[in-house]
């Protein structure tokens, strides 16, 4: 997921639980969504609203979504995907 889609989630999740955080506990998050699938995050998110009563950990986060599942070549293209944007370790 970019960076760019990460802060649109985290501002919605601000938004819809009321609450500004910290930009050190911002750029964790971002951090930690970046990793997220967005396919995986945008099904998540109505998911998180509906069941988390305080503001989500990132945790929380990954968990719900994680049921999201994708084919192998869906994989292979986000692990590529990663490389191109990251480069290689």
């Amino acid at each position: 997921m970019s960076r760019r889609d990460a802060f649109a989630a985290l501002a919605w999740l601000q938004t819809v639980y009321g609450r500004d955080m910290p930009a050190e506990q911002a750029t964790i998050y971002l951090d930690a969504l970046t990793d997220i699938d967005p396919d995986g995050l945008a099904a998540a998110l109505p998911v998180i609203v509906k069941t988390e009563r305080w503001f989500p950990t990132i945790a929380a986060i990954v968990e719900a979504a994680a049921p999201v599942a994708r084919s192998p070549e869906e994989a292979w293209g986000a692990v590529l995907a990663r490389i191109r944007r990251l480069g290689r370790m």
